[in-house]
């Protein structure tokens, strides 16, 4: 049992990493210095970074709130299905947030993924 549990932990730290790198790629990517991005998001800059280093455990709003401030709205669509695609995301809360961001048939763009 104590090994499940050490597994989880691992398997969050993974995804914490793959969507700091992903983040960071992003906003490399567009030219954005991560003070220029949190402040955009109205976050301190040392939570970008820690979210960036695969620190913590962001919430899937506050991933939301650095890609807009990155500027790439369709991007931040496709990341939330590409979470889903690579298990980082349950189908319920893809849906949710793919809703939240206006996709008016969130099941289609998941079947498709």
């Amino acid at each position: 049992m104590g090994n499940l549990g050490h597994a989880a932990v691992d398997a969050i730290q993974f995804s914490n990493t793959s969507i700091g790198k992903d983040l960071r790629a992003r906003r490399e990517a567009v030219g954005l210095k991560q003070v220029q991005v949190a402040r955009k998001a109205g976050i301190p800059p040392e939570t970008l970074c820690r979210v960036e280093r695969g620190r913590g455990n962001p919430t899937v709003r506050l991933i939301q709130r650095i890609l807009k401030a990155i500027d790439q709205p369709e991007a931040a669509k496709e990341q939330i299905v590409n979470w889903y695609v690579k298990g980082l995301l349950p189908l319920q809360t893809a849906r949710q947030r793919l809703q939240n961001l206006g996709w008016t048939n969130p099941d289609l763009a998941l079947s498709l993924a």
